[in-house]
């Protein structure tokens, strides 16, 4: 028999713990501040076990001279995470560094259901850039906040189990940012296994003194489930399954679920 698979888990979330789905990690350095996440997607089955994943999701986002990530749920009904970073920008009210979770939030609540709009807030957010001449990074989950702002400072939403190369980041230059992000993804995704929730290349964006350099980009940044769909569709995007059975299981939810718009 085969196992129903939620279309609308993909993207990262998680049913048991939305939040946590995603590693996300803000970091000041002695030159700069930078942001990183990693890329995989998953979709689970009704018991909440990752039956299908992909990697290449960018979920590094920016906005003008700063950047966020968000670690959780990434599709609310018929719209994702970057289509409403999209429409965000469109609206030319964009916020300083300091105050957009708050201006995001307020976007969210206009924009989408009360549900949806309460499932971005229970997220964890990092956002990151510059606030004048001084680093600013923010984690932010639930309405709290939590900010940084002197070099060898860090916040994320995961630990990894062997953190013993935090002390390195005071002296580090944001360049090594690739090669910490990679080692910091690789020790999370060895906690959770080779089919758990994270994985994949990070996504790197560094700031000094507002100028942005992408050290690592990811080719995924899909606005709307249904884009995602027709790539999946057209064979574009490399999935990987638990069993043949997840696999068509998956396909048949995702046809049903975006195949007749």
């Amino acid at each position: 028999m085969m196992r129903k698979v939620i279309a609308l888990t993909m993207l990262c979330f998680c049913l048991a713990s939305a939040a946590m789905s995603t590693a996300i990690f803000g970091i000041i350095y002695k030159d700069g501040v930078a942001i990183f996440a990693d890329s995989r997607s998953v979709f689970k089955n009704n018991s909440g076990v990752t039956v299908a994943f992909f990697e290449g999701t960018q979920k590094v986002h920016q906005i003008n001279d700063y950047a966020f990530a968000m670690a959780g749920l990434q599709v609310f009904n018929k719209i994702t995470i970057a289509g409403l970073v999209d429409a965000y920008l469109k609206t030319g009210k964009i916020a300083m560094v300091d105050n957009f979770y708050n201006s995001f939030m307020d976007f969210c609540r206009k924009f989408l259901s009360d549900g949806d709009a309460a499932a971005i807030r229970s997220n964890y957010f990092i956002v990151a850039g510059y606030k004048g001449a001084i680093p600013y990074v923010s984690i932010y989950f639930d309405g709290k906040v939590k900010t940084i702002n002197r070099p060898g400072e860090i916040v994320t939403n995961r630990i990894p189990e062997k953190a013993t190369f935090y002390a390195e980041i005071a002296n580090m230059l944001s360049s090594n940012s690739v090669n910490y992000a990679t080692r910091f993804i690789s020790e999370v995704k060895d906690k959770y296994g080779a089919f758990g929730e994270i994985g994949g290349d990070p996504s790197v964006l560094v700031i000094k003194a507002n100028r942005l350099e992408w050290l690592r980009k990811n080719k995924y940044n899909f606005k709307t489930p249904k884009e995602f769909y027709q790539k999946f569709k057209d064979k574009q995007i490399r999935m990987k399954y638990l069993s043949k059975t997840d696999s068509i299981a998956l396909a048949g939810a995702l046809q049903k679920e975006y195949g007749n718009d």
